[in-house]
């Protein structure tokens, strides 16, 4: 054996020490918040809140049906990947007003989301209970309209989801507590 790999000399040096791991994770935030202070990326300063005038290009191929936008104003046209010239609308926007909604609906997104994540979860919880009192998978109804007049649905949420009777809204089906106790 080696003098590097002796048994127990060494081993103090092969510990993963998660501790100090996060400390350095800490110091790097901390670094890069210094850099980059989130006031200084989401809010304006009062003397930072003039309009940023800017074009966007949205480009129609009426071959291939499709549309995209682009930051590039190109003069004399350009060529879709079909090989059609494409049709142009250079529109004039103000860049803060834009990136302030795209960053509101990223946050709105972000809510979206965990609410998605959540009723996913319930429903995998619920339909694994409906499984378990079928004793299998049952096989669902066809979404029919016909069908459909006869399904006991509550409400239909924001997102389409269709909340079961059996479901919605079930401490009415308890009498309210007492609070005399």
């Amino acid at each position: 054996m080696d003098e590097q790999n002796k048994p127990g000399e060494n081993a103090q040096s092969n510990v993963i020490s998660l501790d100090s791991r996060r400390k350095e994770r800490k110091k790097k935030e901390a670094e890069q918040t210094a850099e980059f202070p989130p006031e200084t990326l989401h809010t304006p300063h009062a003397e930072n809140l003039e309009a940023i005038p800017a074009k966007l290009t949205w480009l129609y191929c009426p071959v291939c049906d499709t549309l995209e936008y682009t930051e590039l104003v190109m003069e004399g046209g350009r060529m879709h990947k079909c090989g059609t010239v494409v049709q142009e609308q250079v529109i004039d926007i103000d860049v803060r007003a834009e990136a302030t909604l795209a960053l509101a609906n990223l946050e709105r997104a972000k809510i979206m989301q965990a609410y998605l994540d959540k009723t996913r979860a319930a429903f995998e919880e619920y339909l694994n209970r409906l499984t378990l009192m079928a004793g299998s998978v049952p096989s669902p109804y066809p979404l029919t309209p016909d069908v459909m007049k006869h399904l006991a649905v509550a409400e239909i949420d924001p997102f389409g989801m269709m909340v079961p009777e059996v479901l919605h809204e079930p401490r009415r089906r308890f009498p309210k507590p007492d609070k005399e106790k």
